[in-house]
């Protein structure tokens, strides 16, 4: 099911970028602030951990102001390594900054006993241009998939997890 998935993503984001004028392809890294959190009987118990992010993106222009930024990134986090995967809408607000939003999907790179491989949520952030190929970003992402596998039904409970992300690119 997950090569199907990939497959569809990758064939859908390669026909789009082909079919617009404007495609500009960068790289990008910077710094991650994950978190973990366990909910359930009313409780509710949440964990940090720093790490780095370093990945790839397209920006593919739709109109002037409004462009769609699929991104591929590997997110380093102790016990916690991921492939991120977010499809932002983006829109300059003003000159050289822009806000952007959209579903992102996650893959855990290790298993863990009790906890599921697959994580979706969405992303909110803001970005600026400080040269035509040089790029800040700061987002937040917020995971909604339910992590935990093969819970007992007397725990009503809840494992979700999302991070904070700032960094730097450079679009070629």
């Amino acid at each position: 099911m997950k090569k199907i998935i990939y497959s569809a993503i990758a064939i859908m984001i390669i026909g789009f970028a082909n079919a617009q004028k404007d495609v500009k392809f960068g790289v990008k890294t910077g710094f991650n602030s994950a978190y973990v959190t366990i909910s359930g009987g009313g409780i509710s118990v949440t964990a940090t951990e720093s790490g780095y992010f370093v990945g790839g993106f397209a920006q593919i222009g739709i109109s002037e102001k409004f462009s769609v930024q699929p991104e591929v990134s590997y997110v380093g986090v102790k016990d916690a390594n991921f492939i991120s995967i977010p499809i932002l809408a983006k829109y300059e607000v003003v000159k050289s900054f822009g806000l952007m939003a959209g579903p992102s999907l996650g893959f855990f790179t290790e298993s863990v006993e009790g906890r599921k491989s697959f994580n979706y949520g969405i992303t909110a952030g803001a970005s600026y241009d400080v040269t035509e190929n040089f790029i800040l970003d700061a987002r937040y992402d917020i995971g909604l998939a339910n992590l935990f596998k093969d819970v007992p039904s007397i725990f009503e409970g809840k494992l979700s997890f999302g991070g904070f992300f700032v960094g730097v690119g450079y679009k070629f």
